[in-house]
């Protein structure tokens, strides 16, 4: 499932343009030094693997927990129907948790410490930045974290997790060096792909949790107690 992570970031950092991409650009640098330029959007960058990593090896530990108790199948079959009637209602996951007033304070906390570290200078300021960034609601980082719940433990998840970050590493550095303009053209372009992206993904995780002996697609995975075939 390990291409599974990566094509999920490749995708999904198109959906990070309208909150991400702003952050990225206001990124300081000294003017004239090209690889303060470059290293600051590195480092930012490598503060959200970073932190999707972490996110993963905690994830990871509930995913113990539904190995021993023979949840998998359940689980793969609920998430993918759950995308699945997410994307065609349209629904969005980051305005359902913002509507929750205390996850709303939270999140207004995080952008004022987010909003500290852009007014400093220096690459531990991005890195953090980054760090902070990663925790922002994302309904594609929810996508993946779901995908690494199945690997079953916290080492498993976690690599599965950093492997999403690096797939959305090409995208996110890019249009940090690119103008406003540029990030809404790309946006309005790859929508419609990145929809067809989310309902993909819920079938694969629908049709995984089936065990239809398809190998890698949906391996049989036998009574429903048995551990999740071919997850790593």
């Amino acid at each position: 499932m390990i291409s599974v992570a990566f094509l999920t970031g490749l995708f999904s950092s198109l959906h990070c343009l309208g909150m991400c991409g702003p952050i990225a650009l206001a990124i300081p640098s000294p003017s004239g030094d090209r690889f303060r330029f470059v290293s600051s959007r590195l480092l930012y960058n490598f503060g959200r693997i970073t932190t999707y990593a972490l996110l993963g090896a905690i994830i990871g530990l509930l995913g113990i927990g539904i190995q021993f108790g023979g949840l998998q199948q359940v689980l793969s079959i609920t998430l993918g129907l759950a995308i699945l009637i997410g994307a065609f209602l349209s629904i969005s996951v980051e305005q359902k948790l913002l509507q929750v007033k205390a996850l709303d304070r939270a999140l207004l906390k995080l952008r004022r410490s987010m909003s500290r570290l852009l007014a400093r200078q220096g690459q531990p300021a991005h890195f953090g930045l980054g760090l902070l960034n990663g925790l922002l609601p994302c309904g594609f980082v929810y996508l993946a974290l779901s995908g690494a719940l199945l690997a079953g433990n916290s080492l498993d998840s976690a690599v599965y997790m950093m492997t999403f970050g690096l797939g959305t590493l090409p995208m996110m550095f890019g249009i940090s060096l690119l103008s406003g303009k540029g990030q809404a053209l790309l946006k309005k372009r790859y929508r419609p792909i990145l929809n067809g992206f989310i309902i993909v993904f819920g079938c694969f995780l629908l049709l995984r949790g089936m065990g239809l002996g398809i190998p890698f697609l949906s391996p049989e995975l036998g009574p429903i107690g048995d551990s999740v075939a071919g997850c790593n």
